[in-house]
């Protein structure tokens, strides 16, 4: 015979708090008590004036720390370094910098990540691009909230490390190696991306171990190609420059 269990509201409540407070304590390595959760959460719901009245008019704060600078700082009018604040900033200039970090009204550097990872000079947003900033009580989570293709400009040739989902761009170059591609992201296809035009009739494209080509690439001096690379497979396409 089949026994059904049956739970009060309350009890479900409590279920669920448990599961949120579980959650929070595993990925902060905090030990808070329901008691001190809910303090936070009461203080995250009773601030509703994150942003000003001009803020709500463009829809985004903005920051211009220079590129190459790894501490990123930025003024928002009546934010407090509370638990699951969030908020949309316009960052003028994408980063450079290795492990960088963010400063809310001087409220104290923070580690940076962008799509889950560590800001760096290969893990950034672009030019202008607008993200949403995220306070999970240690440090700032950056997410896109535009949906285009994000495009990178590279120079260096050799010891590249690639993030996944980004179109990583070189101009024309003789050899390129790929030493390292980044932890995948949670819940999406990851695609990793390269695009090139070669410079000679010796070029060499290195990879990661472990990456098979679905047909083995020929290289033509003067055609620009594009690699996609899936579940550790990768194809190749490339194109003739076009005569002005």
């Amino acid at each position: 015979m089949y026994n059904s269990q049956y739970y009060s509201c309350e009890q479900i409540d409590q279920r669920l708090l448990q599961g949120y407070l579980d959650d929070y304590n595993s990925q902060t390595g905090q030990s808070l008590t329901k008691e001190q959760f809910l303090t936070k959460l009461g203080n995250i719901f009773a601030k509703e004036t994150l942003i000003d009245n001009t803020a709500v008019n463009i829809g985004y704060f903005v920051c211009d720390t220079a590129a190459g600078t790894a501490a990123k700082v930025l003024t928002v009018a009546g934010y407090e370094l509370l638990l699951g604040g969030s908020f949309k900033v316009k960052f003028i200039n994408r980063n450079t910098a290795g492990s960088a970090t963010l400063n809310i009204n001087s409220k104290g550097a923070k580690a940076l990540y962008y799509g889950g990872k560590p800001v760096s000079a290969f893990n950034s947003w672009d030019n202008n691009e607008v993200v949403e900033i995220y306070y999970d009580g240690i440090n700032y989570y950056a997410n896109n909230v535009e949906s285009n293709l994000k495009m990178f400009p590279m120079e260096s040739t050799s010891s590249n490390y690639i993030s996944p989902n980004i179109l990583y761009r070189w101009g024309a170059i003789t050899e390129l190696e790929i030493i390292s591609f980044q932890e995948a992201q949670e819940g999406c296809v990851n695609e990793y991306m390269l695009e090139f035009t070669v410079s000679g009739d010796n070029f060499t494209l290195t990879l990661p171990e472990g990456i098979r080509w679905i047909e083995e690439p020929t290289w033509y001096d003067g055609y620009t190609y594009q690699v996609s690379i899936i579940n550790n497979l990768a194809v190749y396409a490339g194109w003739e420059a076009q005569e002005v």
